[in-house]
């Protein structure tokens, strides 16, 4: 707490100024003041006059001087202090610190012109009345319009279009009304379509009030081509890589029904031409029965690696019976493969995702069970397929270590790439979400039609957006003979 002296000290440095900011307060010091030096005197001139008329000072002074020279002298002398103390000290005060801020004004006016005239940016300032208050040389370069020609002028009496200066009136106002800083995009014809990012930013006073809006324009017409140039670029990129993606997946599907058709066949007649020559063979020949009975079983390995190879090209039943049945196939061999019990769970509500959409979640699904294999270290995974108003929906669970952080993110995790990649394709999301010793989860959405954002025209980025939606794959499904059975 603060000892009485630290209090009285304190309020005789704000008296003063407390008083000289209180204009009622002053005067009611003052006229005290003057009732005090009135009564001093009286009482002094009372004494004076009632001296005896012998006494030595009614010689030695004349009534002239008491009323001319000596009471206005006591008048002076008493009101003298309280003068200094209380109206032409703080008036010093207040004199020094409004100079103090004058000059502190001056040097921020001299420092915001000399950045906003060197500024590369367009730099105004408006009043309520949405006039020109101040504009830098940048407005004049870029608009080609002299300053001192729109000062105290609106944007539509310096000729700028009706519709562009509604809209920054309509800005303007809000950033009066709300008194926060606001982002726009305008657009402009200088010299060619040009886009415009401006920022105002409301002017307070020190009162609270709001007398101006400064207002700092750049022009991004460059960053905006490129952006829309990157746009393209990555569309570009995108429809190369479905394009790569299902060539890929048509030479699999041919190289699938070549070994299928080809080598099966041949396979298929030598273990029936195997079967017949042991059945022609004499029984006294039991070495060569022996011999064809080894030949039969290196057909039949033969058989099913054709088989296996074939249905990792391109499963047979992804065509003919839909992704629903093809999951169920890949997630029990799975499951014989590794000894991971898996479980499946499928709610399709109606035929399911056509043949190209098929193929990427599939492959996104062999993608996933191959981490889980290689990496989860897991004994149980959980397969979801469903249905619901985002599309299509394959939720793959394990109980593993869980994926971390670096890993997601990492630059190795190719595979990962690729599956964001496949569902990309599509206008889908891939969520992978890993817990430490609790497992991983990857949801993969993608929607039933896609529908996408082309690169805009410079000019049209700024003012419009047009969606176009690209065409469903549905193409013939390949029909693929199964496997002859040779035992």
């Amino acid at each position: 707490m603060q000892s009485w002296k630290e209090t009285l000290e304190a309020g005789r440095k704000e008296l003063p100024a407390s008083l000289y900011e209180s204009p009622w307060h002053l005067m009611a010091i003052m006229l005290f003041s003057i009732f005090l030096a009135e009564t001093a005197m009286m009482g002094l001139l009372y004494l004076f006059l009632y001296l005896p008329s012998s006494h030595s000072l009614w010689h030695a002074l004349d009534i002239r001087l008491i009323i001319f020279v000596f009471i206005p002298l006591l008048l002076i002398v008493f009101l003298f202090p309280p003068l200094v103390y209380f109206v032409l000290r703080p008036l010093r005060r207040n004199i020094a610190e409004r100079r103090k801020v004058e000059e502190a004004l001056s040097r921020q006016e001299k420092n915001f012109r000399s950045l906003a005239e060197n500024s590369p940016d367009i730099i105004m300032r408006f009043d309520r009345q949405f006039r020109f208050i101040y504009v830098n040389p940048a407005f004049e370069r870029k608009i080609a319009v002299l300053a001192d020609s729109i000062i105290g002028k609106t944007g539509e009496e310096v000729g700028i279009m009706r519709t562009l200066s509604d809209a920054w009136e309509k800005e303007i106002c809000l950033a009066f009304s709300t008194g926060q800083p606001a982002l726009i995009e305008t657009s402009y014809p200088v010299s060619g379509p040009s886009i415009f990012e401006a920022r105002l930013v409301p002017e307070v006073a020190v009162d609270g009030s709001i007398p101006s809006v400064l207002v700092i324009s750049r022009d991004i017409t460059e960053r905006k081509k490129g952006e829309a140039e990157l746009r393209n670029s990555r569309e570009q990129l995108r429809r190369l890589s479905r394009h790569l993606e299902k060539v890929r997946e048509e030479e699999r599907t041919r190289v699938a029904r070549e070994i299928h058709d080809e080598l099966g066949q041949v396979l298929a007649t030598l273990a029936m031409e195997t079967a017949l020559l042991e059945c022609d063979m004499p029984t006294e020949r039991g070495d060569l029965h022996l011999k064809i009975s080894s030949m039969r079983g290196f057909i039949d390995s033969a058989i099913k690696t054709v088989q296996r190879v074939s249905a990792e090209l391109r499963p047979v039943m992804l065509d003919d019976l839909g992704l629903a049945a093809a999951i169920q196939w890949h997630v029990g061999d799975f499951q014989k493969r590794t000894g991971i019990r898996c479980d499946i769970r499928i709610g399709l509500k109606g035929e399911g995702p056509d043949r190209e959409r098929s193929t990427a979640l599939f492959r996104i699904l062999q993608e996933t069970l191959t981490n889980v294999l290689r990496h989860a270290e897991a004994t149980r995974v959980s397969v979801r397929l469903s249905e619901n108003a985002e599309g299509f929906v394959l939720q793959v669970s394990d109980n593993g270590r869980g994926i971390t952080r670096e890993e997601i993110a990492g630059r190795r995790s190719l595979g990962l790439l690729g599956m964001r990649e496949r569902a990309g394709f599509w206008g889908g999301s891939v969520e992978i979400e890993g817990f430490a010793r609790r497992g991983t989860t990857v949801k993969v959405v993608i929607p039933r039609e896609v529908e996408q954002q082309p690169a805009l025209s410079l000019w049209k980025a700024s003012k419009a957006e047009s969606r176009i939606q690209e065409p469903g794959a549905g193409s013939e499904k390949a029909e693929l003979q199964k496997s002859t059975d040779a035992a």
